[in-house]
């Protein structure tokens, strides 16, 4: 193409790009200010593009007269329509309203004044003097506009951040380019002699269109979301590479055949091969580079899904649970911060949890703070759980207009309050049995990009994900709930049993003994019966408190195990009733010394429970076997008995509180004796067979100080 047909495709393109681009925002929201402002402005480039395109083309006065209005209309309305798009794009229009007005009123009167002295009778040569007064005039006023909203371009974009800041970069850079490319054009039409055409120049004009339009489609300017899809991305990208491709035949035709004096067609066949040969391969890296642009991530749902209930099987605390999808919601999408809300029956939502990709960032909320302290009064959050009583819709910020027709006015301002409150950019409802129960508010992603809908639908397939967590959380704290109610009726019982015998042997003596108190030998037998009953209570009521009361060992002893398996041996022996004193003990152990930390106390006392427990298995005859051996950093202590054993079907519940096969008791001896245990970070194990006997072997680190707390 020549340089007359570059510019006049340039300014074409331009003309064309502006006001689809400009039709599109109107239309987009036509109430919105913003919109309205950023119209007039693609109309006033329109008007000077498409005037200095038919300028260059017309051959009649008529036609001239009408080029000059149009470019003079659009040339000088393009700089004030440029600072009330900054103005109102920044909001600063109340501020800036007498300037805007005053420089729409000077604009006025420059058009009225410049339309006429371009306009000459029988002359097509568009000029006036550089030395009038109305040149000056006019490029001083149209630079000073022009540079005057770049300040307030540029002040805005130094003090934003995030998406704000993407946005401006984007808008500055396309402003940039746009003026400097078009400035040629403008500075030709008031004095071509001494500012010639630079077209080529000129094709930076509908960049400038291109990237306002990548900033509404990737970065929501001016209010815009628009979830681009592939198809249409990948369809416009192969339409503007074929548009591309026929410029470029229709140019390398026109060079070649000037040239090489070859046939025109000859060469069109050519170049349309070479382009058929190119054009797949450039369509699938335009694709790829298009998927890299707009459609960052993917999602594998089953490994994000799979890593979530992998954390969540063992958590049933529900702030556990929300930090928890919290946490793994930020990390994958790349939010800045999330919040989940609870919501409370004729009181709103309630903060429970807040997340962040930065740890920095994650400042946990004090339990009960609600959305009313930070801005939101009672009516406006029960707008918002008024909303999703009926609705299960995930809202985008930027989208509330939609709901217009079917929501209440209030009810869409409290949602949009909500939405600045928290800096959120998606809501996402959480439904449990049909009902509202915390919703998950969004923050916008550190990139700044849009939502896309593989982004909703990951965020819908969490709420679900968490809607069982957390219904599985309040079934499993029902059960504890319900096992622990038991648990109490059954020690109740159990206690009531064991207490009542002493209780009545006690009755029953203090009844006779104003009858039979000068009687010395019933006197004895009464001291040595009620001792002992007392005593029994006391230990009954010593195991319910230490069963019940979970107090850690908080003492660190450096004791001899071997001397405390001993002394607890020898206490038992001496405390079994006379009946049992014929059961023999064995020591196999062969060391005289081993040292360990750890409380010895509550050591002993788990001994003495399990040597106990041996010694009520053999029923006075039989043998209990003691082996103390050392395994590295472990000591293990095995004891057996020779008694009856215990039921395979009984194996899995000896441990379980107030379980117990024994006439006397309660069932916590081998409970508070494992516990005892596992606090020294130790193990218990048993080996039982029926009329055989039965085998405790326990397990405790030697130094243990350092785990005890």
């Amino acid at each position: 193409m020549s340089i007359s047909q570059h510019h006049s495709v340039a300014l074409l393109i331009s003309s064309a790009s502006f006001l689809l681009l400009g039709l599109f925002v109107l239309f987009k929201a036509p109430r919105k200010h913003i919109h309205k402002v950023f119209s007039f402005y693609a109309l006033c480039v329109v008007l000077w593009s498409s005037g200095q395109a038919y300028l260059s083309s017309t051959t009649s006065s008529a036609g001239y007269m009408i080029a000059i209005v149009l470019l003079t209309s659009g040339t000088i309305f393009i700089a004030p329509a440029f600072v009330h798009f900054i103005c109102s794009l920044l909001r600063l229009r109340r501020l800036k309203s007498r300037l805007l007005t005053a420089l729409y009123v000077i604009s006025c009167f420059l058009l009225l004044a410049v339309t006429p002295a371009l306009i000459k009778p029988g002359s097509k040569i568009m000029s006036f003097s550089m030395s009038s007064y109305l040149f000056f005039t006019t490029i001083f006023f149209w630079t000073g506009c022009v540079v005057y909203g770049f300040i307030l371009l540029l002040k805005s974009y130094v003090r934003s951040t995030g998406l704000r800041r993407k946005q401006l970069t984007l808008l500055v850079t396309g402003s940039l380019l746009g003026y400097s490319g078009g400035t040629t054009n403008l500075l030709n039409t008031l004095g071509p002699d001494s500012f010639p055409i630079s077209p080529f120049a000129t094709y930076a004009v509908p960049l400038y269109g291109g990237i306002i339009a990548y900033a509404i489609f990737r970065y929501r300017f001016l209010g815009i979301n628009i979830p681009l899809k592939r198809g249409m991305a990948y369809s416009f990208s192969a339409g503007l590479l074929m548009g591309l491709f026929v410029i470029l035949v229709l140019s390398i035709t026109n060079t070649l055949s000037v040239y090489t004096k070859v046939d025109s067609f000859k060469i069109s066949l050519l170049s349309a091969g070479i382009i058929a040969f190119l054009f797949n391969p450039l369509r699938n890296r335009i694709q790829v580079l298009i998927d890299k642009i707009f459609y960052k991530k993917t999602y594998n749902y089953y490994s994000i899904l799979k890593k979530i209930n992998a954390r969540l099987s063992s958590i049933f605390d529900l702030k556990e649970i929300c930090d928890i999808i919290g946490n793994e919601v930020c990390a994958v999408m790349g939010l800045r911060n999330m919040y989940v809300l609870s919501y409370v029956p004729k009181a709103g939502y309630r903060v429970i949890s807040r997340s962040s990709i930065k740890p920095s960032m994650r400042k946990e909320c004090k339990e009960g703070g609600d959305i009313h302290a930070n801005g939101l009064n009672p009516d406006q959050s029960l707008d918002i759980a008024r909303y999703w009583l009926n609705s299960r819709d995930i809202i985008l910020n930027g989208e509330q207009s939609g709901l217009a027709g079917y929501i209440a006015p209030e009810q869409l301002e409290s949602i949009h309050l909500a939405f600045k409150l928290f800096n959120g950019e998606v809501m996402v409802p959480v439904m449990i049995d049909n009902k509202p129960s915390f919703l998950l508010m969004i923050g916008e992603k550190m990139s700044c990009e849009f939502f896309t809908r593989e982004d909703i639908s990951l965020l819908g397939t969490i709420s679900e994900q968490m809607a069982v967590a957390v219904k599985h959380s309040e079934l499993y704290k029902d059960k504890v709930h319900s096992e622990r109610l038991a648990s109490i009726g059954m020690m109740s019982a159990t206690f009531a049993h064991e207490i009542r015998n002493p209780l009545t042997s006690l009755k029953t003596f203090a009844q006779l003994m104003p009858e039979k108190y000068n009687d010395s030998e019933f006197r004895d037998t009464f001291s040595k019966i009620v001792e002992g009953e007392i005593e029994k209570i006391d230990r009954l009521i010593k195991d319910l408190l230490d069963f019940s009361i979970h107090k850690q060992a908080s003492r660190i002893d450096h004791f001899n195990i071997v001397s405390l398996v001993d002394e607890t041996i020898d206490y038992v022996k001496e405390k079994a009733p006379d009946n049992m004193k014929s059961i023999t003990v064995q020591k196999k152990y062969n060391e005289s010394e081993i040292l360990m930390t750890g409380d010895a106390s509550k050591l002993n006392q788990a001994f003495v429970n399990i040597i106990t427990n041996g010694y009520q298995a053999m029923h006075g005859e039989g043998q209990l076997i003691v082996d103390i051996n050392p395994k590295g950093k472990n000591v293990e202590v095995v004891i057996s008995d020779t008694g009856e054993g215990i039921e395979p079907e009984s194996m899995d519940r000896i441990f379980d509180p107030f379980v117990t096969s024994k006439e006397m008791g309660i069932g916590l001896g081998l409970a508070i004796s494992k516990r005892i245990i596992e606090d020294h970070n130790g193990e218990l194990h048993v080996i039982s067979s029926v009329s055989e006997g039965t085998s405790f072997t326990i397990t405790l680190p030697v130094q243990n100080g350092s785990q005890i707390l």
